[in-house]
């Protein structure tokens, strides 16, 4: 039934597509039973899966290590499946963001 409500878009489908091209952008972590894309500058982030009510992800950064293991990163996108017509837009936005980082968003 969630997929007819979401225009037969598989949360998990498009998950394996998005994780897939960034497990091979970036070196991963697990951490608090996450996976973690860690970035050149220390900045690492998470991309969580939500089926109810959002279908869809939230990209959470986190400034280091520490503050991903205190579960103290901040929100920087959330991406409804039904925003998007493919994953590949999808991702395009979500690296938007990983890109920006968190330097620009606090000054």
């Amino acid at each position: 039934m969630e997929e007819s409500i979401n225009h037969n878009k598989d949360i998990y489908v498009w998950s394996d597509k998005i994780t897939s091209v960034l497990k091979s952008v970036f070196r991963t972590q697990e951490l608090n039973g996450y996976t973690y894309y860690l970035k050149d500058n220390g900045e690492m982030f998470c991309l969580l899966e939500y089926t109810s009510p959002l279908y869809g992800f939230i990209l959470e950064m986190s400034a280091d290590e520490e503050t991903a293991i205190n579960n103290c990163g901040i929100d920087i996108g959330e991406y409804p499946l039904l925003d998007y017509d493919s994953p590949e837009e999808m991702l395009e936005y979500i690296m938007n963001n990983v890109n920006q980082g968190m330097e620009d968003r606090f000054e």
